[in-house]
């Protein structure tokens, strides 16, 4: 297979405001309390810009049968400048592309803030991700609590939740949070959800079972299985996979899957993410 290349321009917009009062890394005085200069961009906004590259490279087919493995490495700001490349060089015994993804802020100074790989297929951490035995949505817990480390639940299920993925929330995700006006996410009777959409139901699923924030995403490990259209209610869970310590904060791996309404799997990712920010000095 030759090499080919796509690249892609976005400048970040600022998160809307249901995102900062769901996690205070998101607002100007939550993000200054954790030793940051402003508020992050959510990192499954920065995902979502990303991911264009990708689909304008493979198709909309990755959107059904594709995966992404990627670290955010850097933070986003509203106003950044982002360039996002995505390259395919290789083949992979199955005869589907995979390819390399990098998106890097040009504004001075100029830092790569997401890396890493895609393909069509399926991806090889996609036999590792653990379905939950919990799927039928749930309301949210009571007495909510924050997650410990030294006593956080591994292997056990979070508690499952609907999701609204109708027409109107879907395109208003598309068009508000990310700016992305695509046809394939606006126009017709049930067009396709943002990729990010899908990326980003663990945040409101950990929030579901526990206090939350500020929090901050690591990684996003994501595999479409199926399409996925809005115009339905979604069914979200997940099972705590791991938790550890980086440096002084308090980390995550879920695996968390994506139900249709008829219940058939959409979507599955390992989400890694910061759960407790680690004090300011």
């Amino acid at each position: 297979m030759s090499s080919a290349s796509v690249e892609t321009h976005f400048v970040a917009l600022p998160d809307p405001p249901e995102t900062s009062e769901g996690n205070a890394i998101h607002s100007e005085e939550g993000a200054r309390a954790a030793g940051f200069p402003g508020a992050l961009v959510a990192g499954i906004h920065t995902y979502g810009w990303a991911t264009t590259a990708i689909v304008e490279l493979l198709g909309e087919t990755w959107l059904y049968d594709g995966w992404v493995d990627v670290k955010l490495r850097k933070p986003v700001y509203a106003g950044d400048n982002l360039v996002t490349v995505a390259t395919t060089s290789l083949l992979l015994a199955s005869g589907l592309p995979t390819g390399e993804l990098r998106m890097t802020k040009t504004d001075k100074p100029e830092e790569t803030v997401l890396e890493g790989t895609f393909g069509l297929g399926r991806a090889t951490f996609f036999a590792e991700l653990a379905e939950p035995g919990s799927r039928t949505p749930e309301p949210q817990g009571t007495g909510r609590q924050r997650m410990l480390l030294e006593t956080a639940p591994v292997g056990e299920d979070f508690r499952p939740m609907a999701v609204d993925a109708g027409v109107e929330a879907a395109r208003d995700w598309a068009h508000r949070r990310l700016g992305d006006d695509h046809s394939r996410y606006h126009k017709g009777p049930n067009p396709l959800l943002h990729p990010s959409f899908l990326a980003g139901r663990m945040t409101p699923l950990f929030r579901h079972s526990y206090l939350y924030g500020p929090a901050i995403h690591l990684r996003t490990q994501m595999q479409h299985l199926a399409p996925a259209r809005s115009g339905q209610a979604l069914a979200v869970g997940a099972r705590l996979h791991s938790v550890f310590d980086r440096n002084g904060h308090h980390a995550h791996e879920s695996d968390c899957w994506i139900y249709a309404a008829d219940g058939s799997p959409i979507a599955a990712k390992r989400h890694t993410g910061i759960f407790r920010v680690a004090p300011k000095p």
